[in-house]
């Protein structure tokens, strides 16, 4: 019994053995087997389960057949070979550049990753071809492929089939040198909108000194999103040629062009796109007016600027109401940079305002006797905030002259004092000739008298209370029937 035991542990060890090896020879046996069904098989569910299984494997045996496989007739057999991380070789160049006129956008896309994550060497030999390709598909992807990719692209890709495949791959790094820009140049009018698109974001992040003529060109192009490419690409570049080229572009008939052109201006800070500005300040077009005074209000040292100041001025005046509050949003805002470089800029406290330096506030001092009305309601509103002597001093005396235009821009101001006997005074020039922020600041007042008043004026220019927004109740106009 012994023996027989003895005989059948043996026996099973035996087995056990077999089997662990028959295992390896298994999984060597499959390889080989899925190599030969992606080869010769012609049924395409065949090819395709081949495919994905090696494209899996990590077996450096399938490489070749997985180059192989991105020519197969059956999309998904490409799908899956283009996808493998075993197919980043050079051998595999020019199979994959043959894949970005694919008709399938998933498979373009696995050959533009790969051509990306391989020498920029190799794949800049391969674009030569492709971008003389009679497919805009191929000319748009050889495009894409000199983009590069940045950290971000890479870490917002979609996650990697079971950790390995394309989005595996490293990053490729953007291809520069004077062949590859004079190609891009060349494709800058290319017949394919994708393709323009790909060649001027690729330009953007070029050193080339050609590359500024080029955006510049790519600003007239029929496609309204390459032109905010071009922008965008001018905006980063800061050459002095493509200042103008920007302001013009705030022209543009697609509000997203002008709103990237004025993006780009307020970023570049540049002073000398003022005079450009000031001109499209006066544009018969409102939109065109808009975006040229947000600009002008953006500048740095816009409250104090001899060209800008007078500009946000005018436009106080402006028919439309977008542009009036854009240049009163700008000149409201221009105590700020003052109050930050005062000796002491403490918060504005209850009775009190923001504490700036004299010299701060000599421009609305002078203009608080301007005569226009405007520009005298507007100055007193930019210093009704300020704590100053001087402020303090010309505010009163345009309270016992019955400067009603100094007096409705300042109300924030006299309320300040909670002097009631002011209430009545008030109360007359909201009704004869208050505005609607005259109108706003004596409705958070906190007096019953002046809420009052302010429901009357609200009735009579047809606008009811509402809020509060961010703190504060607002006049709103009453929605038509």
């Amino acid at each position: 019994m012994s023996l027989r035991r003895g005989w059948a542990g043996w026996l099973a060890a035996g087995l056990c053995a077999a089997v662990v090896v028959r295992g390896g020879l298994a999984q060597t046996d499959t390889v080989a087997q899925l190599i030969a069904e992606l080869n010769t098989s012609q049924s395409n569910e065949v090819r395709e389960e081949s495919a994905e299984r090696l494209a899996r494997s990590r077996d450096p045996r399938a490489v070749a057949p997985l180059i192989g496989a991105l020519g197969d007739k059956d999309v998904k057999v490409r799908q899956a070979a283009s996808w493998s991380d075993l197919v980043l070789e050079e051998r595999a160049v020019g199979p994959l550049a043959a894949l970005l006129g694919d008709e399938d956008a998933e498979v373009r896309e696995n050959a533009v990753r790969a051509l990306r994550a391989l020498d920029p060497k190799v794949t800049e030999k391969l674009l030569a071809t492709a971008k003389d390709s009679g497919n805009a598909n191929a000319r748009a992807g050889a495009a894409e492929v000199l983009r590069g990719v940045d950290d971000a692209q890479v870490s917002n890709a979609p996650a990697a089939k079971s950790g390995v495949g394309m989005n595996a791959a490293p990053a490729g790094k953007q291809v520069e040198s004077p062949e590859t820009v004079g190609m891009l140049l060349a494709a800058i009018d290319d017949p394919s909108v994708k393709a323009r698109r790909n060649v001027v974001m690729a330009l953007r992040g070029m050193k080339d000194s050609r590359v500024t003529e080029a955006l510049i060109h790519a600003l007239g192009d029929r496609d309204s999103n390459v032109r905010v490419y071009a922008a965008q690409g001018l905006g980063e570049r800061r050459d002095p040629e493509g200042l103008e080229a920007v302001v013009t572009a705030l022209r543009d008939p697609n509000r997203g062009v002008r709103e990237t052109a004025a993006d780009e201006l307020g970023a570049w800070q540049e002073h000398r796109a003022v005079h450009f500005l000031v001109v499209d300040a006066k544009d018969y077009h409102a939109d065109i007016r808009l975006v040229a005074v947000r600009v002008l209000a953006r500048m740095p040292g816009a409250s104090s600027d001899p060209v800008i100041r007078p500009a946000l001025m005018a436009a106080l005046r402006d028919p439309d109401h977008g542009v009036r509050r854009e240049a009163e949003q700008g000149l409201q805002n221009a105590m700020t940079p003052a109050a930050k470089n005062a000796p002491s800029s403490p918060a504005p406290a209850a009775a009190g305002g923001v504490k700036v330096r004299a010299e701060a506030v000599e421009i609305p001092l002078i203009e608080m006797k301007n005569d226009d009305l405007d520009v005298r309601r507007m100055a007193a509103r930019e210093l009704a905030e300020v704590d100053n002597p001087q402020v303090k001093k010309a505010l009163e005396a345009a309270w016992q002259a019955h400067d009603v235009t100094v007096i409705t821009g300042a109300a924030r101001s006299y309320l300040k004092e909670n002097d009631k006997t002011k209430d009545e005074e008030l109360t007359q020039v909201l009704r004869q000739f208050g505005d609607e922020e005259m109108a706003n600041d004596l409705l958070n007042s906190g007096d019953e008298r002046l809420v009052k008043a302010v429901r009357v004026w609200g009735v009579r220019h047809d606008k009811r209370v509402t809020g509060p927004v961010d703190g504060r109740m607002m006049l709103m106009p009453i929605p038509p029937d």
